[in-house]
């Protein structure tokens, strides 16, 4: 009789990563260099999305080096998860990818992303978008804020928001970082953590 081999399971694609339409990336946000120094630091970060559509997360370094990710969770499963618990939001690249081994974590395009434990599909990082730039304009003068943004005239869907400042954590060797949202009072606070993690 002759062996037959299993057959392959197929595993699901990531996204391409596309600028398309955005704005160039700053080569100076690609080097290791631009890296705020590590172990921990406060950096100010925003949660936001459209009510329909999926939340996005931008971290202000400062006033000119920005990360920000397409998280690819629903707006209404964050909703509903945050108001259920404290959240976990956990970002995965793979060590072992030639493409991501020697970029600074900010600088992956790709991600896996588990919402409290579940996986829930890709992270892509991207250039801000005019909606983007909108919403900044209405909270980036805020430290702590929480709201809903009205739909403008040419759209159909309000944005929601979370803003505060975030406790940054670089592990050693570069290899993960987290991101705690603060409490009022300055202290680390366990409503909403953000991994980023290389691994294999």
């Amino acid at each position: 009789m002759t062996n037959q081999s299993p057959p392959q399971e197929t595993q699901p694609q990531p996204p391409r990563h596309s600028n398309q339409g955005l704005l160039p990336l700053q080569e100076e946000s690609l080097t290791g260099d631009a890296d705020p120094n590590p172990s921990k630091s406060t950096v100010m970060g925003t949660i936001y999305g459209h009510r329909h559509g999926t939340i996005r997360f931008c971290v202000e370094y400062n006033e000119t080096h920005r990360l920000l990710l397409d998280l690819g969770i629903p707006t209404s499963l964050f909703a509903k998860e945050i108001d259920s618990g404290p959240i976990r939001i956990a970002l995965k690249c793979d060590a072992d990818d030639d493409d991501t081994t020697w970029k600074p974590l900010r600088s992956v395009p790709t991600w896996k992303v588990c919402l409290n434990g579940r996986s829930v599909g890709y992270a892509v990082k991207r250039c801000p978008a005019d909606d983007d730039r909108s919403i900044m304009d209405v909270v980036g003068w805020k430290t702590v804020a929480v709201g809903v943004i009205e739909a403008a005239a040419e759209e159909k869907d309000e944005m929601v928001y979370m803003r505060g400042c975030f406790e940054r954590v670089v592990g050693g060797g570069g290899d993960s970082e987290t991101y705690h949202l603060m409490n009022p009072g300055g202290t680390p606070g366990d409503e909403l953590s953000v991994f980023l993690i290389r691994g294999g």
